[in-house]
């Protein structure tokens, strides 16, 4: 025997079938909550909605379709010949739907082609590394290259600037001692000249 489905009472041959039973369930508390049902108006309106638009297949759709029957019955607002009977799906119309649905999936399964996509998908993603390789290797190029180059640029400008600065305080230095030396000279001489006239006076 194969496994059976159980869904409020109801038991279902397939999984398929138990899972359509669940969403009606869920369709008919949604209903429930959006709808007065003591709105004989309301009540007909969706009625005729669930049957047009052919909502539910299983018995537990069929049983909510009754409880709405029944209550425009009772009803003096609606007149009989606007209830309409609930129209039963037929055995042949059920397993059409059921081929329908599985040549439709598998038109889905040839169409994707899992394989080819895989194969497309992993040379997309080849050709980006490669793509983000090259780029990375084009921008250490670029560095290295703006780095050396004689001119000043946003990469090497602080380098350059602390060079010249202390190119510039050397030169200062140099310069600084060889004015040290020749205000010495000047000393020396004078020096010499107030002691030469020093002697001279004696």
């Amino acid at each position: 025997m194969g496994e059976k489905y159980v869904v409020d009472g109801y038991c279902f041959k397939s999984q398929e079938e138990a899972a359509v039973a669940i969403n009606e369930i869920e369709g008919i508390e949604y209903l429930r909550s959006r709808t007065n049902l003591k709105k004989p108006q309301n009540v007909l309106s969706v009625y005729d909605k669930i049957i047009d638009k052919e909502l539910f297949k299983t018995p537990i759709g069929y049983g909510f379709l009754r409880e709405l029957q029944q209550i425009l019955y009772n009803s003096s607002e609606i007149e009989p010949e606007k209830i309409r009977s609930i129209p039963v799906a037929s055995a042949d119309e059920v397993k059409e739907n059921k081929t329908k649905k599985s040549r439709g999936s598998k038109k889905k399964k040839l169409y994707l082609l899992p394989e080819e996509q895989e194969k497309k998908y992993k040379n997309k993603i080849t050709n980006l590394i490669i793509l983000n390789v090259l780029l990375v290797i084009a921008l250490v190029v670029i560095i290295i290259i703006t780095n050396n180059s004689d001119n000043t640029n946003i990469l090497n400008y602080r380098e350059r600037l602390e060079r010249e600065y202390n190119e510039k305080e050397d030169e200062l230095a140099v310069w600084d001692g060889q004015l040290k030396e020749k205000e010495q000279k000047l000393n020396e001489r004078e020096k010499n000249m107030i002691q030469d006239n020093g002697t001279t006076v004696d």
